[in-house]
């Protein structure tokens, strides 16, 4: 299969699995569960690097150069930074102002903490799919700097 038309393919699908999200409420969830929004910056970086890699697909440029394979591990870097906010917000506020006598306290207490749980493995979770997805784009695009390299 051509690369162009595996590049496509791979970008379609993670069309479609947004879609879904959307459908299925699950980007909605993501938007309330994650209180550092560092999610959405993932996916925005992820849509933009790989339209980046379909202008230099299509234009017949150097892929996969450093600065791919960077972002790349850029993207899973952003998802740790948002585990790690999410455990700090979830330290820092769970345990204040809580009476083990009061019940509504207690509710108050594990709400925050689910928030903070949710942001550390929503992020994660993120980092980690589009880092995966892109890095597949990645070296299936590899091919063609190779048949660029054995005809210079």
């Amino acid at each position: 299969m051509e690369i162009k038309l595996k590049w496509w393919t791979v970008l379609c699908s993670s069309i479609l699995i947004l879609f879904l999200s959307y459908h299925f409420g699950y980007l909605h969830q993501l938007y309330n569960a994650d209180i550092t929004k560092i999610s959405w910056i993932i996916i925005g970086l992820f849509f933009l690097l790989n339209i980046r890699l379909g202008y230099q697909l299509h234009t017949n440029r150097e892929t996969g150069k450093n600065f791919d394979w960077h972002m790349s591990e850029t993207m899973i870097s952003l998802g740790m930074v948002g585990t790690v906010v999410g455990f700090i917000y979830m330290l820092s506020t769970v345990f204040t102002d809580i009476n083990l006598d009061d019940i509504r306290s207690v509710q108050d207490s594990l709400s925050v903490m689910a928030t903070g749980m949710g942001t550390a493995l929503w992020t994660t979770l993120i980092g980690l799919i589009c880092s995966i997805l892109f890095k597949t784009q990645l070296v299936l695009a590899e091919p063609l700097n190779l048949v660029r390299y054995n005809n210079e």
